[in-house]
């Protein structure tokens, strides 16, 4: 379930996403590094703590990641 309406949007300096798209891109990726150069970031410091606090507040399932930093 979404806490936000799918027509609110994820905004993080370098990108802008529907909360569906988002989700659809969480959901296919394989671990956070996938997901953020999927979205266009550096899997570095910062964009991780960024990513987790949208996948957070949106609730999202990444139990199909497979990477150290889940």
């Amino acid at each position: 379930h979404y806490t936000y309406h799918l027509k609110e949007k994820v905004r993080m300096t370098k990108i802008n996403y529907n909360t569906q798209e988002f989700a659809e891109t969480v959901k296919s990726s394989k671990s956070c590094s996938d997901l953020l150069r999927k979205i266009g970031l550096r899997p570095v410091g910062g964009n991780y703590a960024t990513i987790k606090k949208w996948i957070s507040k949106l609730g999202l399932d990444i139990s199909q990641w497979t990477d150290e930093k889940n």
